[in-house]
């Protein structure tokens, strides 16, 4: 077969295999205490975010309006950091376990970050706007000095830190060849060896095994699956960990 024969894989079927490979993550993050969680689903849980981001940097690029779509991932952290709250406080795990995950926070901050330095990057852009950008640039940086801030969230304090954002970065920066792109991506992935001395004992840098699903990205949107993932993100994990309160007793 003929590399021109091949389709490749649309945006959402990317989506949907992230979307699995998460799942199998948190099930592992949940039910670790059992014996249906081998460590290998900790190893495919690595491939899952990085999916996502690529998916974020696309969906910046091809979005006709970047504030709603920004908007919308903050909106988002917002309800999952009330509902991450709300489930903690009604089920308890006796290891003390407890819901922390917010995806959306990374992706927020990382896409936030990109458009305030494409507007630092236009020619025409004012000199009272360029104050108020390089501001709000500074902003998730800033707030790192102060004790964590309900809903809004910084550099330190989303999931992932400032190695999930650099990614971020790396991949919507060198998005003008799937090479370039992939090469920035395994680039940045291996940063991760020496983010909070990992080390090779971390099995974060797996998450290079993202850049050939990526590489085979075909440009097509596929079918639109948008407001799926933003429901079933926080459903799959809040059924997940009450599943494991009652079962880890």
């Amino acid at each position: 077969m003929s590399i021109k024969n091949i389709k490749g894989l649309d945006l959402s079927t990317l989506k949907i295999i992230a979307f699995v490979l998460m799942i199998i993550d948190h099930f592992h993050e949940f039910f670790s205490f059992s014996d249906l969680t081998p460590q290998w689903f900790n190893y495919l849980g690595r491939l899952s975010y990085p999916i996502f981001i690529f998916a974020l940097s696309e969906g910046l690029v091809h979005t006709s309006n970047r504030r709603r779509y920004v908007g919308r991932l903050y909106l988002s952290g917002v309800i999952m950091e009330i509902g991450n709250l709300l489930i903690n406080s009604l089920f308890q795990r006796p290891d003390g376990l407890h819901v922390y995950n917010n995806i959306f926070y990374s992706l927020f901050l990382t896409a936030f970050i990109i458009c305030q330095i494409e507007g630092l990057r236009q020619e025409k852009t004012k000199r009272e706007t360029i104050l108020l950008r390089a501001a709000a640039l500074t902003l998730p940086i800033f707030l790192i000095v102060f004790p964590p801030i309900p809903f809004l969230p910084n550099i330190l304090s989303v999931e992932g830190g400032p190695f999930f954002i650099v990614v971020g970065l790396a991949i919507f920066y060198f998005r003008s060849t799937p090479i370039k792109r992939a090469a920035a991506y395994i680039s940045s992935s291996l940063f991760s060896l020496a983010y909070k001395t990992l080390g090779l004992f971390s099995c974060q840098w797996m998450m290079i095994g993202a850049a050939p699903l990526m590489l085979l990205y075909n440009g097509k949107r596929g079918v639109n699956l948008k407001y799926f993932f933003y429901i079933g993100y926080p459903l799959h994990i809040y059924l997940l960990y009450i599943a494991s309160c009652y079962l880890i007793k």
